[in-house]
């Protein structure tokens, strides 16, 4: 090899090319398998990090999954909470309902069955008391008779002694005077003899008519008129509603005040303090009426007696409705609770007559109180001394039974609740005092004394146990009050109203009117007072 590399410098310059080429391409094959080595541990590198992203992607799409499915359960969970809340909430106030109305019923039976109870008893002791009075009756007849007849004995005999007197002394005179006094004497005796004769006329006894007694021509035309306020009302709340229709404002003020109103009245309860919020902010609605212009109305038409010719008529519309909406408020709360404990009547009488007192809701100074006194007017007229047939529609009308939406009037036992609502709401407000007040009382005691008198007046045979479920609401739980205000003259009153009326009336049978006489025995157990005798 050497000795050809030495002879053939060609062949070396050749071979060492070679050489360097194979080395060239020896390092070159070398770079590149160390290249592609490379290559591979990226691509590998790369592939394990596309792998570890796609790891780390797919748990986080499974996270992501699970935290999607953990909270629709949960929204799950808590829909179903609210349900069961709801549901339970829905149970207990049907419970609550069914309480109510459970206890109103039991209320209500324990005071049928306390008033049957107790006039059966009475019944047992009228009884009792008429046989007694029977003996004790027939006792006196018996001696008066007996008496009688020992006068008409001891009449006889000093009639008898007093005849032989005579005789005596008209014998010694005819002996005296002979022949002339025997004459005489015999004329006497013919003329003694002869029977005398009576000319009195028999006397037949005359029979008087039956009298009637009509209704008072005074109380018909004042109850016509307050039945007259009582429909311009209806007709200024059409004209309200109409004029809320185009005013916007006007419209949401009447609707928030009217539900704000319904409320408050409803929130009244035997708490005084407690009723001090409900006032402020009824009278607070009033007075919003008055702070802004508001359609007007002639007053006239809410007055049942109306000054004549007065320099403006007009008045706040607003103003009215919402004491309109008040009056109505009062009047339910008294249809609902009063009706069912009459003691209840007492707080809402306090706000009613608080309200009409107060100066800035008069007009002229006068009371707008004839809004209120007209719905009595047209709910309970027995109150204004107003009777009727009950056993007639046109008498159960007149008498203020209520007519139900399919045209029939209301049971008896729902006639006796109303009234008795309205009777002890009545009582409330016009047994109040303000002596302690600024404030004039628009509904001052006088309106209780003449709806009393107007109910103990009726006539026996027109009386309705609507008058006797009145008259029971207005007296038996105001004793102390009548009398404070009236004293002797209201203990006479309380005995005509529980002890006179009702005797008048029981011979015809009336069950309320019993119910009534009870009270004299409950006002001499809880007040002492004593009204027979």
């Amino acid at each position: 090899m050497l000795l050809t590399l030495r002879h053939n410098p060609r062949q070396l310059i050749r071979e060492l090319s070679y050489l360097q080429i194979n080395e060239q391409r020896n390092f070159e094959e070398r770079l590149d398998r160390h290249r592609s080595e490379q290559d591979a541990a990226h691509q590998e590198a790369l592939a394990a990090a596309a792998a570890e992203h796609d790891k780390v992607r797919r748990e986080a799409e499974l996270v992501k999954e699970r935290v999607l499915v953990e909270q629709q359960l949960q929204r799950e969970i808590e829909h179903q909470q609210q349900l069961r809340e709801v549901e339970q909430l829905r149970q207990e106030a049907a419970q609550r309902q069914l309480a109510i109305e459970k206890e109103r019923t039991q209320a209500l039976q324990a005071r049928e069955a306390a008033e049957r109870a107790a006039a059966e008893e009475r019944e047992t002791r009228a009884a009792a008391q008429r046989a007694k009075d029977a003996v004790v009756e027939k006792a006196r007849v018996d001696r008066v008779k007996r008496e009688a007849d020992e006068a008409r004995a001891a009449t006889a005999r000093r009639e008898t002694q007093k005849n032989a007197a005579e005789a005596e002394a008209k014998a010694k005179a005819d002996a005296k005077n002979a022949a002339k006094a025997r004459a005489q004497a015999a004329i006497n005796a013919r003329v003694s003899a002869s029977p005398s004769i009576s000319a009195a006329p028999a006397t037949q006894p005359v029979k008087s008519a039956p009298t009637s007694q009509p209704m008072n021509p005074g109380r018909e035309s004042e109850h016509k008129r307050y039945l007259e306020v009582h429909q311009n009302l209806k007709k200024m709340r059409k004209f309200m509603n109409d004029e809320a229709k185009r005013n916007p404002t006007l419209k949401k003020q009447m609707g928030e005040s009217r539900r704000e109103i319904r409320k408050r009245v409803g929130q009244l309860t035997g708490d005084t303090k407690k009723n001090t919020e409900p006032m402020r902010a009824v009278k607070a609605l009033l007075q919003s009426a008055l702070s802004q212009p508001h359609p007007t109305v002639n007053i006239l038409d809410f007055l049942a007696q109306p000054p004549p010719n007065p320099a403006n008529p007009n008045a706040c519309a607003l103003l009215l409705y919402l004491l309109n909406i008040f009056s109505k408020a009062l009047i339910s709360q008294f249809l609902s609770e009063a009706s069912v404990s009459p003691k209840l009547a007492d707080p809402v009488g306090i706000i009613g007559t608080s309200v009409f007192a107060t100066p800035e809701f008069h007009w002229n100074s006068i009371p707008l109180v004839d809004i209120l006194l007209a719905k009595f007017h047209a709910k309970c007229p027995v109150l204004f001394g107003i009777f009727g047939d009950e056993s007639s529609a046109a008498g159960k009308k007149r008498l203020g039974w209520h007519v139900e939406e399919d045209g029939t009037f209301v049971s008896a036992q729902r006639q006796a609740e109303r009234m008795t609502g309205l009777g002890a709401g009545f009582a409330a407000l016009t047994l109040r005092t303000f002596a302690n007040s600024r404030l004039k009382n628009p509904l001052p005691t006088w309106h209780f004394w003449r709806a009393l008198a107007s109910i103990v007046n009726v006539p026996p045979e027109r009386a309705t146990p609507t008058h006797f479920y009145v008259l029971k609401a207005l007296v038996e739980f105001n004793v102390q009050r009548i009398l404070e205000f009236w004293g002797t003259g209201g203990k006479a009153a309380l005995r005509l109203a529980v002890v006179v009326f009702p005797e008048r009336v029981a011979v015809r049978g009336h069950v309320a009117a019993r119910s009534v006489a009870l009270l004299k025995d409950v006002f001499v157990k809880e007040h002492k007072l004593y009204l027979e005798g």
